[in-house]
């Protein structure tokens, strides 16, 4: 992910994603008001039952009980390997994710308004784009 910040100079990193076949579950209980966390409680568990360092597609299904929730998270666990620095041939696969990120909105959250988060993503895509043509133009 993109660091920003003054006087911040990142050198972009690529790893692989190792995913695995064999879906897992997590699970968490906590209060109704805190359901975001109460999910980012039931991805960490899953994450620990599969020693993973991220779930992918992860699908959610939540309980309610008067003012309590449980959360119980399913997902294929992955890790990553081989970090190494971008090179030339990694540009395609960076042209892609650029092209290829959508804007997704759950079906239960409202569409958030524009603000500052919007000009943090904007500047994230022009950060992946300055990369990428200095890649193309040869500009290391």
């Amino acid at each position: 992910m993109p660091i920003h910040g003054p006087g911040v100079l990142q050198n972009p990193v690529m790893a692989d994603l190792d995913v695995q076949e064999q879906k897992v579950n997590g699970t968490a209980t906590g209060r109704k008001r805190h359901l975001d966390e109460v999910k980012h409680l039931a991805i960490a568990d899953a994450l620990k039952k599969a020693n993973a360092d991220v779930l992918i597609e992860p699908t959610f299904v939540t309980e309610i009980f008067g003012s309590k929730v449980t959360t119980t998270v399913t997902g294929y666990p992955s890790n990553y390997r081989n970090f190494r620095s971008v090179t030339a041939a990694d540009v395609p696969v960076l042209e892609t994710y650029v092209m290829q990120t959508a804007k997704a909105t759950k079906a239960t959250e409202q569409p958030k308004k524009k603000g500052k988060g919007t000009a943090a993503i904007i500047g994230a895509g022009i950060v992946v784009l300055t990369i990428v043509s200095i890649l193309v133009g040869g500009g290391f």
